[in-house]
């Protein structure tokens, strides 16, 4: 409760609107919670994502999104690497995160709230997303457009 009382102070603080701020902390969550399950963590972010201006509900979705996808890999993957790809392609924000583990069938009813919240999250913000899963693991793809998710959208532009 602490921690997702944290994440709402944090997305509503002005001081961290740029993307960099963003993005530090989505990484600094990774490696703190991956590292307790023996999972090693690599991000790589474009300058253009970093250098972006973010509404404050495209940081707490974008957060709660990447928070969901680290937590299900280091509880049910068997990974040994997760990796988070941030980019520009147009005029979407591209957020993709892999690992390399077991895999699972996305196809299936799942229990939980997982990815109804999923879905919920990713529409709010007029984005989609694609799971991919094999024996051999699975990414997460998630496209929003930055016309919803950016304070200012002449930066894209």
């Amino acid at each position: 409760m602490m921690e997702a009382m944290s994440d709402i102070v944090w997305a509503i603080h002005s001081r961290n609107d740029e993307g960099i701020d963003l993005f530090i902390r989505m990484r600094q969550f990774a490696i703190d919670h991956l590292e307790l399950a023996g999972i090693d963590f690599e991000m790589d972010v474009a300058e253009k994502a970093t250098s972006l201006t973010y509404t404050m509900e495209a940081k707490r979705n974008l957060m709660l999104l990447f928070k969901e996808i680290v937590h299900n890999a280091s509880k049910y993957s068997k990974a040994t690497l997760v990796k988070c790809n941030v980019f520009i392609e147009g005029d979407k924000l591209v957020m993709a995160i892999s690992d390399n583990g077991v895999g699972f069938d996305a196809q299936a009813d799942h229990k939980g709230h997982g990815l109804p919240g999923f879905d919920m999250r990713t529409r709010s913000l007029g984005g989609t997303y694609l799971i991919e899963s094999s024996k051999n693991g699975t990414i997460v793809s998630i496209l929003l457009p930055l016309s919803t998710i950016v304070s200012n959208p002449v930066h894209y532009n």
